[in-house]
């Protein structure tokens, strides 16, 4: 069977798979079809993965298979070559117009929602937009970190909290696009961010300005306000003056994207 053929069975019988909702088989299958081409060209997979997403632009929304990816995906890639392939998909599926990938990196995410403390470590790509995240996840008390969680709450897919999803699809489908590009990761939009630089951590905090109506169906605006730190972590043989001349850069990337929209949701 050529490549051509064996791809576009795979990519049938995976995207079956996952209507069935048997996200360890799809797993399975997809191990199948990077070993199958991996010596002769790495970015035939990467292809073939960008467009099973196009073709399943929900499926990051399913939170039994982003478990299960996760906890494969690093057995299945070394840590360059996810990092590697996460941008090319990220650049060639996931992203609005005008957005690119700008830089990638190992490190942890931390912030906090509505007393919600959240941290992040493994892959994270930014872009001219957004922050994207891949990796572990894991809730601690509110009081353990100072800062509360800005691009963290304002998740495009997989939160609960609807109207910071409503607002970050708006806000982007602006710049060109559409809203129902593929999920990916967890996404992290940056509108009207600010940033600082403190040793070896980088501090964001987002605005948005949200219209409420409330239970006497009198309308006001909430302002809203978003807390993230990132911590960028160490590469090998890099020196502590190196790493904070890389945070700078890393934290320059970090665009303003100003908005006065306001939202009724």
């Amino acid at each position: 069977m050529s490549v051509e053929k064996f791809l576009k069975s795979k990519q049938q019988e995976i995207t079956h798979v996952i209507q069935k909702k048997k996200y360890k088989k799809a797993m399975i299958s997809l191990q199948e079809v990077y070993n199958k081409v991996k010596p002769d060209d790495s970015e035939l997979f990467y292809k073939f993965f960008g467009e099973l997403l196009w073709e399943n632009p929900n499926l990051f929304e399913q939170k039994k298979f982003v478990h299960r990816y996760f906890s494969e995906i690093d057995y299945i890639f070394t840590p360059k070559e996810a990092i590697k392939m996460e941008a090319y998909i990220i650049d060639n599926y996931c992203t609005y117009q005008g957005e690119e990938v700008l830089t990638s990196f190992y490190g942890k995410l931390y912030g906090q929602i509505y007393g919600k403390t959240t941290v992040y470590d493994g892959r994270i790509h930014i872009t001219s937009f957004r922050i994207f995240v891949f990796g572990s996840k894991k809730e601690i008390a509110p009081a353990v970190f100072v800062f509360r969680r800005s691009i963290l709450g304002f998740i495009i897919r997989n939160l609960k909290h609807s109207h910071i999803k409503k607002q970050g699809t708006k806000l982007l489908s602006k710049y060109g696009g559409s809203e129902e590009i593929p999920s990916y990761g967890y996404q992290y939009p940056l509108v009207n961010a600010e940033n600082t630089v403190k040793a070896n951590k980088i501090g964001i905090i987002c605005h948005l300005e949200n219209l409420k109506t409330d239970m006497y169906q009198r309308v006001h605006i909430e302002k809203i306000k978003f807390h993230m730190i990132l911590f960028p972590r160490q590469l090998k043989d890099e020196t502590a003056e190196e790493m904070a001349e890389r945070i700078k850069y890393i934290a320059s990337l970090i665009q303003y994207n100003h908005t006065t929209e306001v939202f009724e949701l």
